[in-house]
C-alpha cells in the first residue's frame, strides 16, 4: 500500500459563500523516499468547507489505487468531520445532521465518502512543507486575474 499526501489550502475561510480559490497537491512517497507529486487549482464561489470539498474530491480521483493517506487541511469542519467518521453516519441517517436537519453539502460528502472508502486515512491540521508556497501560489494567481480582469 503507497503512502500518499494530499495537501489542500484555500483563501476562503469560515461559512460565508466568496469567491476564492483552491489548490491541492497529491504527493506519493516512492522509492528512496522521493517525492511525486501532482496537483490542481481552482477558482469558484463558496464556503470554505465546500472548496475543500472539492480539493479533495479531485484529489482523491487521483489516487489509483488503494493507500495510505494524510490529508493537511486547516478547515476545522472537515478536519473534525473525517476524524470522528461524520459522513458514515450521516449517511445512515439519510444525509441529516445530529439535529434531524439536511446537510449541507451532502453531494459532495457522499462523493468524498465513496472516493475514501478503499483508502486508509488520518486528517490533520498540521503544517506542512509545501504550505507556505501554496499560499503565495493562490495570492499570485488571484492577483493575476484580477488584473487580467480590470
Amino acid at each position: 500500500m503507497e503512502n500518499v499526501n494530499i495537501y489542500i489550502e484555500t483563501t476562503a475561510k469560515g461559512p460565508r459563500e466568496q469567491m476564492g480559490a483552491y489548490l491541492y497537491i497529491v504527493e506519493w512517497i516512492k522509492e528512496q523516499r522521493i517525492p511525486e507529486t501532482v496537483g490542481g487549482f481552482c477558482f469558484q464561489a463558496g464556503t470554505e468547507n465546500k472548496m475543500v470539498l472539492g480539493a479533495l474530491l479531485r484529489a482523491l480521483g487521483r489516487i489509483e489505487e488503494p493507500a495510505s493517506i494524510r490529508i493537511f487541511t486547516h478547515c476545522g469542519h472537515v478536519v473534525n468531520s473525517l476524524r470522528n467518521h461524520w459522513p458514515v453516519q450521516w449517511h445512515k441517517n439519510g444525509w441529516l445532521n445530529a439535529k434531524g436537519k439536511p446537510l449541507k453539502n451532502a453531494e459532495m460528502w457522499e462523493k468524498v465518502l465513496q472516493a475514501i472508502e478503499p483508502h486508509i486515512y488520518t486528517v490533520t491540521e498540521q503544517s506542512h512543507s509545501y504550505q507556505e508556497w501554496m499560499r503565495y501560489e493562490l495570492d499570485r494567481r488571484i492577483k493575476e486575474r484580477r488584473k487580467n480582469v480590470v
